[in-house]
């Protein structure tokens, strides 16, 4: 994904009103629920504060795409 991609896709998510939860899909298989619009973002990178305060930081060469969630993805 490059990165003007990334950030209009993650501007789009994050300025929703009402904030619907959405997960961003990465190319290693891992997907991260963004439940919440905890995330900074610039120069093709992010990071998403999650639960307890963890961070995940990924960035737009990672990034597969981004959806919005229908529920919370099960592990």
């Amino acid at each position: 994904m490059t990165i003007e991609q990334f950030e209009n896709q993650l501007r789009e998510h994050l300025r929703r009103t009402p904030f619907l939860p959405f997960i961003v899909k990465l190319s290693d298989g891992r997907t991260i629920f963004v439940d919440e619009p905890a995330v900074s973002f610039g120069g093709g990178r992010a990071g998403f504060i999650g639960p307890d305060e963890y961070v995940e930081f990924f960035d737009c060469e990672q990034v597969e795409r981004i959806e919005l969630a229908s529920a919370e993805p099960t592990t």
